[in-house]
């Protein structure tokens, strides 16, 4: 399989692009970070999804075959609440990281979405605002750069999760070339599921326009179970399918129901 061929035509099923779904911004920030696709076998991604979701199907016969796993991590900075269209500046920066799972889709429904698995953020307003309002299941840790690993501790110092980043090309500015399987993915809807159980949906829009880019590679290690039976796990991101970024604008829209 070609990784910096889409991923996207592999999978069955429609998906609501955010013009059609026209949602409103809710807040924006720049971003500092990592950007990261990696392959999973798929009865370990399984492990991840609620009862209620399903891996899509395929288009092919690979009924098998390993399935995207998203990681993005780094620092927000400038970040700020959009209220009927004017952006209110909070000076506000923290750390977040999120993994996600693209081409998922509800049993019985037929829209694509990517579906946030785990968020860790070391700013508490935004744990409580994610849970309460958008049901990204995040909570509160410790994130840090180490030269060039990236780190995420519990409160209480336990290691989570962490990546060893490096690159040997240069900085580019807004060239997003060649970032079909990532931005494939991350056009999708953003499934969170609320404590009661509510199904929302929201988009994460990214604009590399006016951002610093680079290729990495990015070695990815999941450090403590994520849920019970899934084993702490080691995993590279895919050629072609790692970015690093500098400023790259970051906006959330507000939630609403899932179109499944």
């Amino acid at each position: 399989m070609s990784t910096t061929a889409p991923l996207r035509r592999a999978f069955l099923g429609p998906a609501l692009a955010a013009a059609q779904a026209a949602p409103s911004v809710a807040g924006q920030a720049r971003f500092d970070g990592c950007l990261a696709m990696s392959l999973w076998p798929r009865a370990d991604v399984e492990r991840l999804l609620p009862s209620d979701l399903v891996l899509a199907p395929r288009v092919d016969t690979a009924a098998a075959a390993p399935h995207p796993v998203l990681a993005l991590f780094g620092e927000h900075l400038d970040s700020g609440l959009v209220i009927a269209g004017l952006l209110l500046p909070m000076g506000i920066r923290y750390w977040e990281f999120c993994l996600a799972i693209p081409y998922v889709a509800a049993r019985g429904g037929r829209h694509l979405h990517t579906y946030v698995a785990r968020m860790y953020s070391s700013y508490f307003p935004a744990v409580w605002t994610s849970n309460a309002h958008y049901g990204f299941a995040k909570a509160q840790a410790d994130m840090r750069w180490e030269g060039p690993l990236f780190v995420v501790t519990a409160p209480g110092g336990a290691l989570l999760w962490h990546a060893a980043v490096e690159s040997d090309a240069a900085w580019q500015r807004g060239d997003a070339s060649g970032l079909a399987p990532l931005a494939e993915a991350l056009a999708l809807p953003m499934a969170g599921r609320r404590a009661d159980g509510t199904w929302l949906e929201s988009y994460f829009q990214l604009d590399f326009g006016a951002a610093l880019l680079r290729p990495t590679r990015a070695r990815l290690s999941v450090d403590a179970p994520l849920v019970e039976g899934l084993a702490p796990r080691l995993d590279y991101a895919l050629p072609g399918a790692a970015l690093q970024v500098q400023g790259m604008l970051w906006r959330l829209t507000h939630p609403g129901p899932c179109h499944w």
